[in-house]
């Protein structure tokens, strides 16, 4: 993040996890000389709290990916697909096109593997 490539970072804890379990520790000494902003976020419907990091001009990117993870993002954005969901995430998190649409893919495929499973 530092050297600009990826603008975001996202971390994710569920309710029984302790803090030093989410993996961003090294992030701290970022955030306490401002080269980094973070903001935790509880979801209590998910009993999940996302961490998130931004580079100082890239802040609005909490506010988005806020948003598409709230509660009523469903009502916020009703026509969009799951498919349509990744994209905006791997957009927010910095991934190139190329990239999420291969995790797109590999999504799908793990998704109808399961299907058949059931």
């Amino acid at each position: 993040m530092l050297e600009g490539i990826k603008p975001f970072a996202m971390f994710g804890q569920t309710d029984d996890m302790a803090r030093d379990e989410v993996g961003d520790e090294e992030f701290a000494t970022f955030v306490e000389r401002g080269q980094l902003v973070y903001e935790g976020i509880h979801y209590p419907d998910e009993s999940y709290t996302r961490h998130y990091y931004a580079l100082p001009t890239e802040t609005w990117r909490i506010k988005a990916m806020h948003a598409l993870k709230s509660e009523d993002a469903d009502l916020k954005f009703p026509s969009f697909t799951l498919d349509d969901y990744y994209r905006m995430v791997g957009f927010l998190l910095g991934y190139s096109k190329a990239d999420v649409e291969t995790f797109i893919e590999s999504s799908r495929a793990r998704r109808e593997r399961m299907a058949h499973r059931q």
